[in-house]
């Protein structure tokens, strides 16, 4: 919508008139320069910046829960079972693999267990983990009815090009 009108006082500017003598007094930066970035301290972004690699570099739990094979929630009906192995915690490194019918206990972040395609969210447990003897670590169950989403990121799925991902824009000025 363009203004205008104005109170018709002497030396004023419609809205319109003021933008043109606005726009017609700056000057475009028409180049621009790469800097190291400690030298980058209050200067301000000629183009968006996108990480190099993938976030995350690895693949991923979005939640607390069970990494499993995805499809062993097919093989028992009505119900499925898995005896947990292991638990992968965020910023440690895995070395546990799962096999059909196995679980790896999983905290958000932590890096999905190789074999592991899943992982289904502690909420929708039937049942509380139960302790069986003979060395056999807890058992969880799982009605597959509930579950509505396997949670994990994959390599680099917060790695986006859209404006409302980029986390540096063209124009920012470089802060602390």
């Amino acid at each position: 919508m363009k203004a205008t009108h104005h109170a018709g006082g002497k030396g004023t500017l419609s809205v319109e008139q003021a933008r043109a003598r606005i726009a017609g007094e700056i000057d475009s930066v028409r180049e621009w320069e790469s800097v190291p970035l400690r030298d980058a301290l209050g200067r301000v972004l000629a183009r968006d910046i996108l990480a190099p690699f993938p976030v995350p570099p690895y693949t991923n739990s979005a939640m607390d829960g069970y990494a499993i094979i995805g499809a062993d929630l097919l093989l028992s009906k009505p119900a499925s079972e898995f005896r947990v192995i292991g638990t992968a915690w965020a910023g440690r490194p895995g070395n546990d693999a799962i096999q059909t019918g196995q679980a790896i206990r999983i905290m958000t972040g932590a890096v999905l267990p190789a074999g592991a395609d899943a992982v289904l969210m502690q909420e929708i447990e039937i049942g509380p983990p139960f302790y069986l003897s003979q060395g056999v670590k807890d058992v969880v169950v799982f009605d597959p009815s509930t579950l509505l989403v396997l949670h994990s990121q994959q390599v680099g799925a917060e790695r986006h090009h859209s404006p409302l991902d980029i986390r540096l824009q063209c124009g920012c000025r470089v802060r602390l």
